[in-house]
């Protein structure tokens, strides 16, 4: 298995690998393209690249074999494709019966591993990555070729026209120019040129490989009668508004595992808190799987009467995005309401106080990121942790200075229902009604505010993102100031910011990569035409008994397999 370590010197491969995925996300954006620049200055000298070492297997952790692992669904599964950006939240529950060609190590996220890739060589001037597929077969005993990586990563490349909705992933293959099925177990991908962060997205959760040989959307309903997959679990049944239920899959490629007979999801929808969290008090529940509102108002509870095991992740950054029109257009306004945004507040009243305002745009090394400002950057530029009273007179005078009487001026806020009913518009216009603004919070489905965004109504969105891995873009970071992007839903052009953009991503020395990023989120916070508002924390866990389970740095990772997971009962 190929392994890429990140940090030190590029020993192995030309690039920075990041930790985890990320994606469509329950309650976050969906994922976004990015937008190459046509503009670039002269590449970097590129270092030597050479064949990965002899791999292992992922780090492996001794376990017992047997058992149900017992979790909740809080909705039911409706396209069980994870290249589809409406599967959202799914792909926790449809995960242990796929596979990746590469994924982070679950337990040792700063390495990128092979699942279905064995391993994998890059070219000497780093366009050209060639896999090694291991030995593997699809649930219903057909053998795994390199036809299928090929169809998979087309898919994202080239979505056929009725595939519409999987159009987003093509963010995650920007400068694949070509991929090719070299014999049955070898896949040849081509760039258009180097790039750091290709093994990051490869490594995203929403490239599982579904089967050639039931090809989407021709044979997708006679997949999805009886789904297959190449993971740990096969799948054994599904009943709406009840249950989603796995069993062992005996000839995983990684042998021994997976531990686990089976897992078994019980649907509990949204809206059903009372219910679902009795189920955790009375054991019914082994582990939290991503939702953990659920445990929010009971988890000391569960720790002093059952030893629940509790664990933060970090789930993702908001930010205040602003629409290019008056009067956001003045540098100056943006400017004042990073300056004298009270952060803390919005974190106490949305919250309850667990959440982090030094939001650096791109994940900060004290949340695991490897690129993000530290502590002590964030804390010397005004506004940040949150605003001073002598921030908010600067931030009052920076509103004169560009005629600005925020008495005068309504705010149009457009804001994700999955965020509102925890209250953070109210939060957000709290924090802007001491600045002098009113806010008018509009809270449309998913479809109205995707419709509004892109007709450009609206003057303020609050954009959630859910983090996946720490590179500066790609869903979590910072595209949001890329000309094009689909979360630059303000159309704001910075010729000089896309420039940074493609050239940190084809520049292959980790140091002089992070400091082309320290540059782009400097002039990210300056523009503030997104301004940082905090990094959401995430409370997760599990029963004493559920060992190894995953402790994933940022909420949306690809750590759902459970194939090491073991019950000590």
């Amino acid at each position: 298995m190929s392994r890429l370590r990140i940090g030190g010197a590029w020993k192995f491969v030309p690039v920075l690998i990041a930790t985890l995925l990320i994606i469509a996300a329950c309650g976050g954006d969906d994922p976004t393209p990015t937008v190459r620049p046509t503009s670039r200055p002269t590449a970097t000298t590129l270092p030597t690249p050479t064949a990965t070492p002899d791999p292992g297997l992922p780090t492996r952790t001794e376990g017992r074999r047997g058992g149900v692992l017992q979790l909740r669904s809080p909705f039911n599964i409706n396209t069980w494709d994870s290249y589809d950006v409406r599967a959202g939240g799914e792909w926790p529950w449809i995960a242990p019966m796929l596979s990746n060609l590469i994924t982070p190590d679950p337990y040792n996220e700063t390495v990128i591993v092979g699942e279905l890739a064995e391993s994998w060589t890059v070219s000497r001037d780093g366009t050209v990555i060639t896999f090694k597929l291991r030995d593997a077969q699809w649930h219903d005993g057909v053998p795994v070729t390199a036809a299928d990586i090929v169809y998979n990563l087309n898919r994202a490349v080239s979505p056929a026209p009725e595939a519409a909705p999987l159009s987003a992933m093509r963010g995650y293959v920007v400068g694949i120019v070509d991929v090719q099925a070299v014999d049955d177990l070898t896949v040849r991908i081509t760039l258009d040129e180097p790039s750091a962060s290709i093994f990051d997205r490869l490594g995203v959760r929403q490239f599982a490989m579904y089967p050639a040989h039931l090809p989407f959307p021709e044979s997708f309903d006679e997949w999805k009668a009886n789904p297959i997959g190449t993971g740990p679990f096969r799948f054994s049944s599904y009943k709406s508004d009840e249950s989603l239920e796995f069993v062992r899959n005996d000839n995983y490629f990684f042998p021994g595992l997976p531990y686990l007979d089976g897992v078994s999801y019980s649907i509990i929808n949204y809206g059903n808190e009372e219910f679902a969290a009795a189920a955790f008090r009375t054991g019914q529940f082994m582990a939290v799987v991503w939702d953990a509102t659920t445990i929010q108002p009971i988890r000391d509870t569960l720790v002093a009467e059952q030893g629940f095991v509790l664990h933060t992740a970090t789930a993702g950054r908001s930010d205040l995005h602003l629409n290019n029109r008056p009067p956001w257009d003045d540098q100056r306004v943006r400017q004042a309401i990073s300056i004298g945004l009270n952060r803390q507040l919005i974190v106490d009243v949305w919250l309850e106080g667990e959440g982090n305002t030094l939001a650096s745009p791109v994940i900060p090394p004290s949340l695991g990121g490897r690129f993000g400002l530290s502590a002590a950057e964030m804390e010397q530029r005004p506004g940040f942790p949150t605003a001073t009273s002598a921030d908010l007179e600067r931030a009052k005078a920076l509103l004169a200075e560009a005629g600005v009487d925020p008495s005068t001026v309504t705010i149009k806020y457009q804001g994700q229902q999955a965020f509102a009913r925890a209250g953070a518009p109210q939060a957000i216009a709290a924090a802007l009604s001491e600045l002098g603004f009113k806010v008018d919070i509009n809270i449309p489905d998913r479809t109205a505010l995707s419709q509004a965004l892109r007709a450009g109504d609206f003057d303020m969105h609050h954009l959630v993102r859910s983090l996946n891995h720490d590179g500066p873009l790609d869903n979590g970071g910072m595209e949001s100031l890329l000309t094009g992007n689909s979360d630059n839903s303000g159309k704001w052009e910075v010729p000089e910011f896309d420039v940074l953009a493609a050239e940190q991503d084809r520049t292959l020395d980790p140091g002089r990569r992070a400091g082309i990023i320290d540059e782009m989120q400097k002039m990210y916070l300056d523009h503030a035409s997104s301004i940082p508002i905090l990094y959401r924390d995430y409370v997760t866990g599990w029963q004493s008994y559920v060992k190894n389970y995953p402790l994933f740095r940022f909420t949306f990772s690809p750590f759902y397999r459970w194939e090491q997971v073991w019950l000590d009962q």
